[in-house]
């Protein structure tokens, strides 16, 4: 089974096509040039779809939905992102439902700084230390790098990925102490993929590295 992703930034659009491992298989990017509008913008988010698709030998039948992943807010129950600067996009822009009759696919979409913060700072750390034990687990291929393959190790108490993910959530932390600040919330809820994380996100102790 195979899936489209799609990074939607102010400067660049990448597109890429992966496994049900999450596996890159081919990818290819273009300039997102703002200035020109909305509807211009996710005309070359379809046609580097569609380019990125042919170039890997793939056909949009054997893709089973397509993940964008942009910076701004995504408001689920409505479908719809109620305010993105960055992009410029009118407000309530109903991204999923446009850009799925231009692609013809079920899209998903999602806030993409949580997971790359820890994807970019786990490709910083193999740069800096190519002996590392993340480096081992992708066998050496930067690209292969997830969110996952940090905390995983974190989990198991590799002091390199430990010290990426404290400092992942120390920001976390600090962003929630704003939030209370400004809002003064009776109960904080805290779901989604940080829940699996276990002690290692909740603050318990993860076994040290033996090795």
């Amino acid at each position: 089974m195979l899936y489209l992703g799609i990074d939607l930034g102010g400067t660049t659009i990448k597109a890429g096509i992966v496994d049900e491992k999450g596996k890159i298989l081919h990818k290819a990017s273009c300039v997102t040039g703002l200035d020109r509008g909305c509807e211009a913008v996710f005309q070359d988010v379809a046609a580097l779809a569609f380019r990125t698709l042919r170039d890997g030998a793939c056909t949009m039948e054997e893709i089973a939905s397509v993940g964008v992943g942009f910076p701004g807010i995504w408001d689920a129950e409505h479908s719809c992102v109620p305010y993105c600067s960055n992009l410029k996009w009118p407000d309530r822009f109903p991204l999923t439902e446009y850009l799925g009759k231009l692609l013809g696919k079920t899209v998903y979409a999602g806030n993409d700084a949580s997971a790359t913060a820890l994807i970019r700072e786990g490709r910083r750390l193999c740069e800096d230390k190519p002996d590392c034990a993340l480096m081992r687990s992708v066998d050496g291929d930067l690209e292969q790098i997830e969110a996952r393959s940090v905390i995983d190790l974190a989990k198991v108490g590799d002091p390199d990925c430990l010290e990426l993910f404290e400092q992942y959530t120390e920001r976390i932390s600090e962003g929630l102490v704003s939030l209370i600040n400004l809002y003064d919330p009776e109960v904080i809820v805290i779901g989604g993929g940080r829940i699996a994380c276990g002690g290692v996100f909740t603050g318990a102790s993860p076994p040290k590295d033996s090795g």
